[in-house]
């Protein structure tokens, strides 16, 4: 069992000796990482479940879930066996659809589950 007595004191700073040189705006700092494209996947990802009925249209879009993005490959889940094979034979639109809304061409490839 640990006492009070037992545990390490922690240092006090005085307030005085903290100068802070400069200090950045945090809108600047998150412009710089998205910019810079640090998020990656991730952020992709999210612009692409965040557009989902743009890039589907409303009829495929409700049968349709963006499952996961690794490795340029979109993982798509269809509702049945129907919409599976129809997005297959969509699976060169989906992708131009998808890189084009990325602005950049990531998407190489669609898996289906």
């Amino acid at each position: 069992m640990m006492f009070a007595e037992d545990c390490p004191k922690k240092r006090r700073t005085d307030p005085k000796e903290h100068k802070l040189k400069s200090l950045t705006h945090a809108g600047v700092i998150l412009a710089k990482v998205l910019s810079a494209g640090a998020l990656g996947e991730k952020q992709y990802l999210f612009k692409l479940v965040s557009n989902i009925e743009t890039l589907f249209g409303k009829p495929m879009s409700e049968h349709l879930k963006i499952v996961d993005l690794q490795d340029s490959v979109l993982v798509l889940k269809a509702s049945n066996s129907v919409w599976k094979s129809e997005s297959a034979y969509q699976k060169k639109a989906i992708i131009e659809r998808c890189n084009g809304l990325l602005g950049v061409k990531y998407v190489k490839n669609i898996r289906f589950v």
